[in-house]
């Protein structure tokens, strides 16, 4: 894996020397939602899983020449799902026997530095764009927040989970979009192939997935 990033960050900085010569570069700041879920391995069919609606923005650099753009950048995304539970616990004071809801919000929050390489088909101040790319997240913190109910009585509580999630991501990135002018939309996934659940002795894996609907702005500096 390692080797393929390296390949990658080689062939975009040789990509950035060549188009030197007459390229264009503009700075993009951008954000919106992002819609994130895990997959786990093996699924645990005690939850009921869906996904976490969370935000994502940042800003970066696009180096283009012709048709083609190098866009390399820092993002801030959201990530983690929403699950519910539920299970049989007896009331220690009433003896009743009954079925606790939970609810569970899985919070992790990375700042991705996304490599992208794209292809452009412009007519005037109207383009359309789509590229490939790597995403690579530095994990900036973790969150379970439960709520539990059982008949009258509710808990919650927060927990720091940092430590059983690794602490760096990486995904392949796909992305599609277009720009009138200056205003850009855009649509771009971050499908996770890196396994990134910490807790020890677990056999389980789990890796994350995005879709981010971003519109932002883009300024041409060069």
């Amino acid at each position: 894996m390692r080797k393929i990033v390296l390949l990658f960050i080689i062939i975009s900085f040789s990509f950035i020397t060549v188009s030197q010569v007459s390229a264009l570069t503009s700075l993009w700041i951008k954000g919106g939602v992002n819609i994130a879920k895990q997959n786990d391995d093996p699924e645990d069919s005690n939850l009921n899983q869906s996904s976490r609606l969370g935000a994502i923005g940042g800003l970066g650099l696009e180096i283009g020449f012709g048709g083609i753009s190098f866009d390399m950048g820092a993002l801030y995304e959201q990530k983690g799902e929403d699950a519910t539970y539920s299970y049989l616990a007896q009331n220690l004071s009433t003896g009743e026997i009954g079925t606790v809801q939970g609810e569970a919000k899985i919070k992790v929050d990375y700042l991705t530095f996304p490599l992208l390489l794209k292809a452009k088909i412009e007519s005037e101040s109207i383009g359309l764009y789509f590229g490939a790319g790597l995403g690579i997240g530095v994990l900036m913190s973790a969150k379970l927040d439960q709520k539990e109910t059982f008949g009258t009585l509710e808990a919650t509580a927060s927990t720091d989970v940092k430590d059983l999630v690794k602490s760096s991501d990486m995904g392949i990135l796909g992305v599609f979009g277009f720009h009138i002018s200056s205003f850009l939309v855009e649509t771009i996934v971050n499908y996770g192939i890196t396994d990134i659940n910490n807790i020890e002795g677990s056999t389980a894996t789990s890796k994350n997935f995005s879709i981010g609907i971003l519109a932002g702005f883009r300024f041409d500096l060069i």
